[in-house]
């Protein structure tokens, strides 16, 4: 009895480190993941799920399933830019994959993960983010049930990691944040049976290497997919596209008629630190408040937080600007939101400090 208790006992010892690491492993992998809206034909929502890069070009992965029936996609990552996808790649309908890169209009460098060589072991610790029902960058973890041999999928793992509809596409994870496959579908007559399909998967995607998504008739899975969550279950998806021509500028002074004057992302001030923010959007606000969040980086994370700003607008105004103080040296992260709290855009400004 006394050696069986030994044992429990250096058993949870190694679970424990293991959990210790995995926040930092979460903020070093999370930049990579990230949210994606689908559009029909007349710019209504069609379904939320996740995606995640693979290259620094912008080159990412999802599941077929999840673009099904789009006219237009757009990405949302987590640090709230969105960009729209620009074109598809490549994909597979009998392996739920497709392969798709984004519009990069100035050539950013992305975050992005490292696919793994190694096949994943029955009793390994993993991980997926991914945004079940809209619930942005969710985190679950558990351990993999089985590796199994699909007859339609090929290679899959079965986790016990909990997945929702809006997690289709997210990356499942070893404890190193290597990618061991796109989660993709469970099974609906038994409880937390969860699948993602391995990206060791030996058959080529088909080249499409056009803007063309999936047809909505194509064949999905009867064993329940996890992509098709209304937007509606994420509260600023609707906005989202309404704001896609928002934009949050910072300056030192306006030119006569109200527009930022040569904005600035870096800031060198005295003892002082004011800056005018100029919010901007291609249709009218539509809100009669905004909403301003405003944080400080410390470390990897915009997460010290410096002060929230409510400020009455008028629903037509197509732009307005206020006055921020930034009493520190430091990078900053203004986040604007109207008043049902639906996020607007997010502006970046660094302060530096001269004497």
């Amino acid at each position: 009895m006394k050696f069986f208790l030994l044992l429990l006992v250096g058993a949870v010892g190694l679970l424990s480190a293991s959990a210790q690491d995995l926040p930092r492993v979460i903020e070093t992998v999370s930049p990579a993941v990230f949210k994606i809206t689908t559009y029909d034909a007349s710019g209504n929502e069609l379904a939320l799920g996740t995606g995640f890069f693979i290259d620094s070009n912008g080159t990412a992965l999802t599941n077929y399933h999840v673009l099904k029936g789009a006219a237009e996609v757009s990405i949302k990552t987590n640090n709230y830019k969105t960009y729209l996808v620009n074109n598809v790649i490549s994909w597979s309908s009998e392996r739920d994959l497709v392969k798709f890169t984004v519009k990069n209009e100035l050539n950013e460098t992305f975050p992005y993960l490292k696919l793994s060589d190694a096949k994943a072991k029955a009793g390994e610790q993993i991980f997926l983010i991914g945004n079940p029902l809209g619930l942005d960058m969710s985190v679950s973890d558990g351990i993999v049930s089985c590796v199994r041999e699909d007859d339609l999928y090929g290679e899959t793992i079965q986790v016990t990691a909990p997945i929702s509809q809006g997690n289709s596409g997210s990356p499942l994870m070893n404890m190193q944040g290597e990618v061991y496959g796109v989660v993709t579908y469970f099974l609906q007559s038994g409880q937390n049976l969860n699948f993602a399909v391995s990206i060791r998967n030996p058959n080529a995607m088909q080249l499409v290497n056009h803007l063309t998504f999936p047809p909505s008739d194509s064949n999905g899975s009867s064993k329940g997919n996890a992509a098709s969550v209304p937007p509606a279950n994420d509260t600023d998806a609707s906005d989202g596209r309404y704001y896609s021509g928002s934009d949050v500028k910072f300056c030192s002074a306006l030119d006569a008629d109200q527009q930022p004057d040569e904005p600035i992302r870096t800031m060198y001030a005295g003892d002082g630190g004011e800056l005018y923010v100029f919010v901007s959007n291609a249709k009218p606000l539509a809100t009669s408040e905004l909403l301003v969040d405003v944080f400080r980086r410390k470390g990897n994370s915009y997460c010290e937080f410096v002060e929230t700003k409510r400020l009455n607008v008028v629903p037509t105004w197509y732009d307005t600007h206020f006055r921020c103080n930034f009493y520190k040296a430091g990078d900053y992260r203004v986040s604007v939101y109207n008043a049902d709290e639906k996020w607007i855009n997010t502006g970046y400004v660094t302060v530096k400090r001269v004497r």
